[in-house]
């Protein structure tokens, strides 16, 4: 794997890791929870490179069928992130809200089951966490 390539997917990594413990209403510490964290934040970055994979090599209808387009495209989500973040940089819009979940909430069925079932958690079965925008945003563009 080429160095640049392992520096994206670490940092992809990281800002996974930070997005789900970064959102309190997932009530997850560092200290306890890290591991499991990266396990959680491997499973989404799979997920999402499987998807994005999948759509660029036609073997899922990006681009074909305007309503998977539309509806239930990673792609989509991918091209409106890229566009976003560039206005951004240029300081034509106002950056992604740090508590914001709503692009984890629009995600495709398939990216956002991370931590369901059942785990282990200070005594608690974790249902589902969230990851904020912010994080997930700049996963996707790593």
């Amino acid at each position: 794997m080429g160095e640049g390539l392992k520096e994206q997917t670490f940092e992809a990594l990281r800002l996974c890791i930070e997005g789900f413990l970064n959102f309190k209403a997932n009530e997850l510490h560092p200290n306890f929870d890290l591991e499991h964290c990266r396990d959680q934040s491997f499973i989404l970055l799979y997920r999402l490179l499987f998807i994005m994979f999948a759509e660029d090599r036609r073997l899922l209808p990006y681009k074909v069928n305007r309503l998977y387009t539309n509806n239930r495209s990673l792609g989509r989500h991918r091209d409106e992130i890229a566009a976003r973040l560039d206005r951004v940089a240029a300081r034509r819009e106002d950056d992604y809200s740090r508590d914001s979940t709503a692009l984890w909430e629009e995600s495709p069925r398939p990216v956002r089951p991370c931590g369901q079932g059942p785990s282990r958690l200070r005594g608690a079965s974790l249902q589902r966490w969230t990851v904020r925008c912010r994080s997930l945003c700049l996963a996707c563009e790593k």
